[in-house]
């Protein structure tokens, strides 16, 4: 089921960081009515330097959230490169927010991370973070 949404882009605040074979975990910020809306989305200034295969996650959000996901999204830049196809029902854990990210597929240098979530009900979030990849 596709959802229509509206996509709040917010900006966000700075999220615990490891460099190589570590894990970025990219903070959401979530609406507070529907109404908020921000035309653009700017990651956190400071840039963390990565390389090899590392794990994007995201962070913090709110546990009826966890429990009503439903579409999590991950952009390089503007490509999309990772999405889960939905909530399974019968499965509620069955979303993983993680996915592995091989920076040596990228030439080095800098980057965006984005992440879009919306919950079963539409109700979106939006992170990003800016990375430089710095491989051998």
């Amino acid at each position: 089921m596709k959802l229509n949404m509206l996509v709040f882009i917010l900006l966000l605040t700075v999220a615990e960081i490891c460099t190589a074979a570590g894990e970025i975990v990219v903070d959401l910020q979530f609406p507070k009515k529907s109404t908020d809306q921000i035309k653009t989305l700017e990651p956190v200034i400071a840039e963390e330097t990565v390389s090899g295969t590392i794990v994007l996650d995201i962070s913090p959000y709110p546990a009826e959230a966890a429990r009503d996901r439903y579409l999590v999204e991950y952009y390089h830049d503007a490509k999309l490169i990772y999405s889960t196809d939905g909530y399974d029902e019968s499965n509620p854990q069955s979303i993983s927010f993680k996915y592995s990210f091989d920076t040596t597929k990228f030439s080095n240098g800098k980057y965006k991370l984005y992440v879009n979530f919306w919950d079963k009900r539409g109700a979106p979030a939006v992170g990003g973070k800016k990375i430089v990849i710095n491989n051998p």
